[in-house]
C-alpha cells in the first residue's frame, strides 16, 4: 500500500504540473518490463488515474507504451500455449 501512496504523490505533482509526465512514462516502462502481478496494478492504477492527461502530453509514448503491452501479453500468451 506504501507504493500506491508514494505514487499517488507522483500523480499529484503531475496534475499540479510540478513535474513532467516523462518520469511516470519512464516508470509505465520499467513496470512493463518486468510485468508481473503488482506491476500491472499499478499500471492500471497510474492509467485511470492520469491516463487521459498523459494522453494528451505525449500521445506517441502512450502509444509506445500500449504497443510493449500487447507485446508481452502475446508473450505470455504464447508460453502458456506451449507449456500446455
Amino acid at each position: 500500500m506504501k507504493v500506491k501512496n508514494i505514487l499517488n504523490c507522483f500523480l499529484h505533482f503531475f496534475l499540479f504540473k510540478s513535474c513532467t509526465g516523462t518520469i511516470l512514462l519512464d516508470m509505465i516502462r520499467l513496470l512493463l518490463v518486468s510485468f508481473t502481478e503488482s506491476d500491472i496494478e499499478i499500471l492500471i492504477f497510474i492509467l485511470h488515474n492520469i491516463g487521459l492527461q498523459l494522453r494528451k502530453e505525449d500521445p506517441g509514448a502512450i502509444k509506445e507504451i500500449i504497443d510493449m503491452a500487447l507485446q508481452k501479453k502475446n508473450s505470455y500468451a504464447v508460453e502458456i500455449k506451449m507449456a500446455a
